[in-house]
This record gives structure tokens, C-alpha cells and sequence, in this order.
């Protein structure tokens, strides 16, 4: 897998970083505090989704310098075979995209699973052996002797080894056998039971008269019951219609006295309503006078006193005045307080985290005696009284300026409205015309109306009786005529029943019932014969199957004699441990080949708890008592050598200040293998990444990105 590039938008302290890698090897050095590590951090994050590298929760690792409605993300461009791959992890929104062979996924199960299977690489082998932390180079060769076999046995995935060995052999198959001869004897006695009773059934069935001819017997019977039934019904539709007809009969004849009587009515009503129309059309005009005249007036007061309103309202807003210390471009001023905001942040943990006066006290990061800083030390606090003074005034100038701008644009909104609202009323009063008083009184105009509105009401609900009336009889006319065309049919229907007997209708019902029960008799009779086939046939099954079963409990009985003797072979995890150090000894190969190039003046050897000892020509020594900086490169070779054996298509290795802690010789040592690794990494594609305040290896390196 080959890195090509890290894009960090405001993540931890990049708000905006693009980090391009080259093959072979490349260096990220950088003072203590510039992001160094939160680079690899951000790299691991990326593919794995894992960001606990950094100590808090998720979110801490959002810049604190981040403006407001920008993204959080790690962007990364990597190679890996023929695959060209994007991956894009966004912190704050919280989601993912992965863009693999031309397809996105968004999910993180599908993401993992498509990312793993293209790199061909476990988890585990990323986690500890391609991406390895500050303090923990050494973390394999540290363990006790117990927790490195198991951590190795889940590197070689055979850490279920043993409890697949306590399996072995546990199954009983010799109750099986001794069961088998009492379920044979019973099945045998069940089988001459069951087709003793199935040929009593067969005689039985054999007696019985068809399904077929029962069920012709059925319909014949059915279609007489049908016709006896129809011609009843056609009877009593036929009374029930001359019924209607008689009903509908009675009900016309009352509908046309009351249609008589309502004609009567209206010819009355319309009469006085025609000779009141003259007085009616006067008191109409009089009533719309009285109401424009209305309008008028009020539209006339309610203008005087709109006016008479905003005059007092603009008494009220008087225009806001511009303070002294406003400042006319606020975007200059905030990335001013912004940097203001950062050096003086940047001061004061320089002067909280080192105390000069403890002797004992040194720079957590680059051992520096706190004492030999103090010059450094006098110099942040100078900055801070010269930085918070100008901090308190810009944030006080920015917040009047704020306030200002406030006021100004409430100001030109609310003028704007009120421009707008005195220009509406002064035309409204420019477009009223003056009304004069009518000559008949509001009263009597409303009287005149009211009385005609009153007839007319009584006109219209004359006149809606009538029509219903109308609708009624001819309803009444329409009902008639249908059941009239209803008999003719009914009449026409029953000349084609004219020879059956409807008094027969008891005795043939009474004969469906028998027949049809005679149908249930010969359907259970051969179900039963059915059923007792059926059991007969599983008898004979479970019999074959239990022949079955005792030659496999037999074959069984003697495969577990063996896996016993395979367990004594294999006990107190003789099988596990061999497994694991044959895969160690490979490891072990390519770790010395890898030490050998690189140049180191002793091997590895392994010893019986899958340790590490350091052989040189007349003497060997545990590997934990090598120097510092042969420590740390037997490490660097040791990873190389696992993702070579179990990940060899991979080819990258990150590493995370390597050289902290290492004295000058120790250093120099570090130097010349980095010589080494230079060509080394060449020769095998390998891509290694290196985070360290030492600048001066810069040159060691293909590639140094400076964050200084």
C-alpha cells in the first residue's frame, strides 16, 4: 500500500494541511506541539476509523481554531496494486465515503469490509505492526512470557487451537449402539401392528360406492332443491311488488293536493311582492348612500389618527450614533484577535507546563533541564502582558462595533417601513371624495328591505316546496313502472317451473343430507387408509435409518479410540506452541536477513517461551538488554519482518517518534541504519513513514515534510 496524500481540514491543530508522501522514506519533523503524531493519527484513523490514538473523546480532535460552519475531515489518496483509493472520514458531521474501483460506500460495515479485503490485511497487523506509537516500539519484547505466546497465537490466528483440541473426541456414540437393538425391536412390532390395521381398512374402502357416483347423485339432487327454491321466490317477489305498487298509489294522491295548494300560495305571495317594488328600489339606493357615506367618514378619521401615530413613533427612534472605537473592517480585525488568541494560548502552556526552579524538572517531550529554559520562559510572560492588554481591546471594540451595526440596521428598517406607511396614508387621504348625507333615514330604508327580503324568502321556499313535490310524484311514477317491468319478468321466469313441485322441497333436502353424509363416510374411510399407508412407509424409513445410524456409531466408536490417542499426543498445548513457533522461526528468517542488511552485528535467536535473544559472535544476551538505539531498530526490523511473512503485498510502516529518549551514540547507531533502511525500502517497494523532533536526520530521508 502506497500513501500519497493526507488532507487534514481542521483537524487537532491543521486547520488546512496537504501532506504529499513519496516511496521509500519519509520524515515529519517538527518542534514539540505542531501535529506531528496527529498526522499518523489522522492516517490511521482514515483507514481503520479508529481515533482513540488521542486521548479524550471524538470531538477533541476538532481544531480549537476552527471557524464556525467549517468541516472536520481526513481526506487520504492511496495506491495499492492495480486500486486506485479515496478515503474521506469527516469528525464533525460524523460520516464516511470510501471510492474503491469506481463504486462509493458510505456505511462503515461495508466500508471496513471492502477496504480489508482489498488490502488483504488483518486488523491486527495494522494496529501493532504497521502503525506503532510513541512508547510502545518495544512493546512485544517486554511482555511476560505468557502474554507474548498469546499475543503472537492471535497474530497467527490460532489462539482457538486449544479449545478445538478439548473438543476432540466427545461425542458418545456407544449409548448410541447399545440403544439401537430396543429401538429396532419396537419399530419392528409397530411396522406388523400398522399393516395388520391397513388391510382390514382396504376391504373396508373396496365395499364402499365411488366418490364419482355419490357426487352425481349430489348435483341431481342439488339442481331439483335450486328449481323448487326459484319458483317459491319468484311467488313471493311477485306478491311483494303489487304491493309497492298499491303503496306508490296512495302516496301520488296525496302529493298532488298539497302541489295544489302551494301554487295557490305563491300566486298571493307574488302578487304583494309586485306591488311593493317601486318603495323597495328607493330605500336600496337610500341604503347604498348610507353607506358610502359611512366609509367615507371612518376612512377619513382613520387616516388622522395613523398619522398622528407615527409622528409620535418617530419621536421615539432617533438615528444611533457611531462610537469612537468602531472599526470599519471586522474581518481584518478577527483573524487579528484569532492570531492574538493563538500566541497568547500558545505562551501561557509554555509557562504552565515547565517549572524552572525544580532542578528535577525536564521538557516532557525533548528531556530539556527546565532550567536551561528559563530565558525562553521570561520571554513568554513578557509576550503575555504585552498580547492580553491588545486581546481585551479588540474584543471590546469588535463587541460596541457589533452592537452599532445592531442599532444601524434596526434603524434603517424600521425608517424604511415608516417612509413607507406615511407615503401610503398621505395618498389615501389625496384619493378620498366627500360623501353628503341621504335624504331618507337609515332606519326607514332598512325597514323597507327587511320587509321585502322576508317575501322573498317566503317566494323561495314556496317555490322549493313545489319542486320537491314534483320530484316526489315523479319518483313515485319511476317506482311504478320498475316493479311493473319486475312482474313481467318474475312472470316470464316462472312458465320454465311450471312442472316442478315445490311441495317436494323437504323430502329432497332431506335426501341431500344423506347422500352428502354418505360422501363424508367414503372420504374418511380412504383418508384413514391414506394416513395408515403413509405411517406404515415411516416405520420402514426409521428402520433403514437406524442401520444406518449404528454402521456410522460403529465407524465413530473406532475414530474416537483414535482422537484420544491424538489428544495425549497434543496435551498441555504441544500442538499450539509448535504451531506458533513454526510460524515465529519463519518471522525469525526474514528478521535476521532484514538485521544483516541493515548491518547490525548480532541475530535473533528464539528461546523455548517464543522470546528473543541476541546472539553475537562469543556471547548471547536477552534482547531486552540491548542498547537504546539497537533496540529500536531489532523493533523496526522485527515489524518489517511480520508484515513481509503475513502481509507481503502491504509494504508500509509508520512509526512514531522512534528516536526519543537516544543518547548521542545511540543516535548515530539510529543514523547508519536509516542509511540502510534507505535502500533497504527501495529494494522491497516499502513505504515508511518516520514522525521526530531530530532534524538533524533530515537527510537520511527521501522526503521531509517541516512543520516547523
Amino acid at each position: 500500500m502506497f500513501i500519497k496524500s493526507v488532507k487534514l481540514s481542521n483537524f487537532c491543530q491543521h486547520t488546512d494541511k496537504t501532506i504529499t508522501f513519496e516511496k521509500g522514506l519519509n520524515a515529519i519533523v517538527g518542534p514539540n506541539g505542531s501535529g506531528k503524531s496527529n498526522i499518523l493519527t489522522a492516517i490511521y484513523g482514515g483507514i481503520t476509523g479508529n481515533f482513540s490514538r488521542n486521548a479524550g473523546v471524538l470531538s477533541d480532535n476538532v481544531s480549537i481554531n476552527r471557524i464556525a460552519g467549517k468541516e472536520c475531515s481526513v481526506e487520504l489518496q492511496l495506491s495499492h496494486g492495480s486500486e486506485d483509493i479515496k478515503i474521506v472520514r469527516w469528525i464533525d458531521p460524523s460520516k464516511r465515503e470510501l471510492t474503491l474501483a469506481g463504486n462509493t460506500y458510505t456505511s462503515e460495515a461495508e466500508f471496513k469490509k471492502k477496504l480489508l479485503e482489498v488490502l488483504d490485511v488483518d486488523e491486527v497487523i495494522l494496529d501493532q505492526y504497521c502503525f506503532v506509537e510513541q512508547w510502545d516500539h518495544f512493546g512485544p519484547f517486554n511482555l511476560t512470557p505468557a502474554k507474548r505466546i498469546s499475543a503472537f497465537q492471535k497474530l497467527f490466528r490460532i489462539d482457538q487451537l486449544n479449545n478445538v483440541c478439548e473438543q476432540i473426541g466427545k461425542s458418545d456414540y456407544k449409548a448410541a449402539i447399545l440403544n439401537f437393538s430396543y429401538n429396532k425391536t419396537d419399530l419392528e412390532k409397530e411396522l406388523a401392528d400398522k399393516q395388520a390395521s391397513l388391510e382390514t381398512l382396504k376391504k373396508v374402502v373396496e365395499d364402499y360406492p365411488t366418490i364419482e357416483s355419490l357426487d352425481d347423485k349430489i348435483i341431481s339432487i342439488v339442481n331439483d332443491v335450486n328449481a323448487c327454491k326459484e319458483k317459491i321466490r319468484l311467488a313471493a317477489s311477485i306478491s311483494s311488488r303489487l304491493s309497492y305498487i298499491d303503496n306508490y298509489t296512495t302516496q301520488m294522491s296525496g302529493h298532488e293536493k298539497r302541489l295544489n295548494h302551494k301554487k295557490e300560495e305563491l300566486a298571493a305571495k307574488m302578487t304583494s311582492y309586485s306591488e311593493g317594488s317601486a318603495l323597495r328600489v328607493q330605500a336600496e339606493q337610500a341604503e347604498l348612500l348610507w353607506n358610502k357615506y359611512s366609509n367615507y367618514v371612518g376612512s377619513k378619521n382613520r387616516i388622522s389618527t395613523a398619522i398622528a401615530n407615527l409622528e409620535k413613533e418617530k419621536a421615539l427612534n432617533p438615528t444611533p450614533q457611531k462610537p469612537e472605537n468602531y472599526i470599519e473592517d471586522e474581518n481584518e480585525a478577527n483573524t487579528k484577535l484569532d492570531s492574538f488568541k493563538y500566541y497568547l494560548a500558545f505562551y501561557k502552556n509554555m509557562v504552565k507546563s515547565i517549572d524552572v526552579n525544580d532542578k528535577k524538572s525536564r521538557c516532557p517531550v525533548c528531556a530539556t533541564p527546565a532550567e536551561n529554559l528559563a530565558s525562553n520562559l521570561k520571554e513568554a510572560e513578557e509576550q503575555i502582558k504585552q498580547i492580553s492588554p491588545q486581546v481585551d481591546a479588540l474584543t471590546d471594540a469588535l463587541r460596541v462595533t457589533m452592537s452599532f451595526d445592531k442599532s444601524m440596521n434596526s434603524y434603517l428598517v424600521w425608517k424604511k417601513t415608516y417612509d413607507d406607511r406615511l407615503n401610503q396614508l398621505n395618498f389615501e387621504k389625496s384619493k378620498l371624495i366627500e360623501v353628503s348625507i341621504p335624504s331618507i333615514s337609515m332606519e326607514d330604508s332598512k325597514k323597507i328591505i327587511s320587509e321585502a327580503q322576508v317575501l322573498n324568502k317566503e317566494i323561495e321556499a314556496i317555490n322549493k316546496a313545489i319542486n320537491e313535490t314534483n320530484l316526489t310524484i315523479k319518483g313515485l311514477l319511476s317506482g311504478i313502472e320498475q316493479q311493473s317491468a319486475e312482474i313481467e319478468k318474475d312472470l316470464e321466469l316462472q312458465k320454465n317451473y311450471e312442472r316442478v313441485d315445490e311441495n317436494k322441497l323437504a323430502d329432497l333436502e332431506t335426501e341431500l343430507e344423506f347422500f352428502k353424509a354418505e360422501k363424508l363416510k367414503v372420504g374418511d374411510a380412504r383418508l384413514e387408509h391414506a394416513t395408515m399407508a403413509a405411517e406404515v412407509k415411516s416405520i420402514k424409513e426409521k428402520i433403514s435409518n437406524a442401520n444406518l445410524e449404528r454402521q456410522m456409531a460403529e465407524r465413530q466408536v473406532s475414530w474416537n479410540s483414535r482422537l484420544d490417542r491424538l489428544k495425549k499426543v497434543f496435551k498441555h498445548d504441544a500442538l499450539p506452541m509448535a504451531i506458533s513457533r513454526k510460524h515465529m522461526e519463519r518471522v525469525v528468517i526474514e528478521l535476521n536477513n532484514t538485521l544483516s542488511y541493515i548491518g547490525l552485528p548480532f541475530t535473533i535467536e528464539l528461546d523455548a517461551n517464543l522470546g528473543f535473544e541476541a546472539k553475537f559472535r562469543d556471547f548471547k544476551i536477552s534482547a531486552s538488554r540491548l542498547s537504546g538505539g539497537q533496540k529500536i531498530i531489532l523493533t523496526i526490523a522485527f515489524r518489517l519482518a511480520v508484515n513481509a511473512t503475513f502481509a507481503s503485498n502491504l509494504g508500509l510502516l509508520c512509526l512514531d517518534e522512534p528516536t526519543v529518549g537516544l543518547d548521542e551514540i545511540n543516535l548515530h547507531a539510529m543514523e547508519m541504519a536509516f542509511e540502510r533502511l534507505k535502500e533497504f525500502s527501495a529494494a522491497n517497494d516499502i513505504q515508511i513513514i518516520v514522525v521526530s523532533h531530530e532534524k538533524g536526520i533530515s537527510h537520511l530521508f527521501n522526503n521531509t515534510i517541516d512543520l516547523g
